[in-house]
């Protein structure tokens, strides 16, 4: 970084965030100090960065959105490309956490102009993570498959671990398993080369989840158990591991400690400002209401996690969303010729979306709904839709 031997080292800082990010803030806000006190931008925004980077990896979502913006001020007030560009994919990863999905492409989109090589396929990676977040899998997976082509030519094993174990959490979503256990396992692999015992504890909650898939909750529920011991033991805040929590509990109808792991996750969702993964909490938590027979919190929280969902741009989710809005309000004992096309139109969405299970289960609540309102001829309809499914 320059200025004296004894100066602090943020690349030391930068390593740091993967194995100990409280270690690697007080590194980086030391490497801060000594760049403003030797007049030295390019410390500065490196720090900067460094310090986002940190916040980011803390559940800090805001202060890191806010420290990338400095360092990328900072290194544009320099004319550094180089390192505005390097702020930048931070930026975009920051603000899709946060829920601005648009935005992080926006960013993403900025900083490709001025990276090369190695900082380039990083990009295109946290790109990729973008589109997997606004449901667009299959440019995701082409994203991922080049990306991880280039880090395995560069020997770059702890970009190709992060690759592995981004495409593996897409692969589960599409409910490719084999690929997904496959990815996971050499994203295991590479961390514990490597030694990167936060994401070997990331990628084995994943893993978690790839048992519950297979049927094993117990076994998903005790990997979750473990991953969350080590979070604990070193501060690490991961409170969208609730939500995962939760709907492995609803699997096993334990629907009291499933609601509680939900509200829990609003709760802390909320106050970290996770935007991404708060609707998701809240549609978790109208899943557990529907089946503690809560219709009020079940509309509520699945209207509140809907309309986030379609200010963000997640067809898929959105459409859950409603179908969970549609039960909530079948529970509560309405029956109406409005529930009724609603839940018509969701099953047409749901089925265009690829969600077949709950597209036949929107259909039945139709027939059933049309059926209560005097309408025959449209619940037959629905019921001929369900068998041919």
């Amino acid at each position: 970084m320059g200025g004296g031997k004894d100066a602090p080292d943020v690349a030391e800082a930068l390593r740091l965030i993967q194995t100990d990010p409280h270690r690697a803030r007080q590194v980086a806000t030391a490497c801060l100090v000594h760049s403003q006190a030797t007049a030295n931008p390019a410390g500065i925004t490196t720090a900067q960065r460094a310090l986002a980077l940190t916040a980011r990896q803390l559940g800090d979502v805001e202060g890191a959105i806010g420290l990338f913006r400095a360092s990328i001020s900072t290194a544009e007030g320099a004319a550094l490309v180089k390192q505005a560009a390097e702020a930048r994919m931070g930026l975009s990863v920051a603000l899709a956490f946060r829920g601005d999905l648009r935005e992080a492409l926006h960013e993403a989109d900025l900083a490709a102009g001025g990276l090369r090589g190695a900082d380039a396929a990083a990009l295109q990676m946290n790109r990729a993570l973008v589109l997997q977040l606004l449901g667009r899998a299959r440019e995701a997976l082409e994203g991922y498959r080049l990306v991880l082509a280039a880090f395995r030519r560069q020997g770059n094993a702890l970009l190709e671990g992060r690759c592995r174990n981004n495409r593996g959490l897409l692969e589960w979503s599409l409910w490719d398993l084999k690929a997904a256990e496959h990815d996971f396992k050499h994203a295991e692999r590479l961390f514990l080369e490597l030694g990167q015992d936060l994401a070997v504890a990331d990628v084995r909650w994943n893993r978690g989840m790839l048992s519950a898939r297979s049927g094993d909750v117990p076994a998903a529920l005790a990997a979750l158990d473990k991953a969350d011991e080590y979070y604990v033991a070193h501060h690490i805040p991961r409170p969208y591991l609730l939500i995962d929590r939760c709907e492995l509990l609803l699997s096993v109808h334990l629907v009291a400690e499933a609601r509680h792991e939900a509200e829990r996750a609003v709760e802390e969702l909320s106050r970290a400002k996770r935007g991404l993964q708060l609707p998701e909490a809240r549609l978790s938590l109208a899943h557990a209401a529907l089946l503690d027979g809560d219709a009020a919190t079940a509309l509520t929280n699945a209207e509140q996690a809907r309309r986030a969902f379609a200010a963000q741009r997640r067809p898929s989710w959105q459409a859950l969303a409603r179908f969970a809005g549609i039960r909530a309000a079948l529970l509560g004992s309405e029956r109406s010729p409005a529930i009724l096309s609603a839940a018509r139109r969701t099953a047409q969405v749901l089925e265009s979306l690829g969600w077949a299970i709950p597209s036949v289960e929107a259909r039945l609540i139709a027939a059933q709904v049309a059926l209560e309102i005097g309408r025959p001829a449209t619940a037959a309809a629905e019921l001929r839709r369900v068998s041919q499914a």
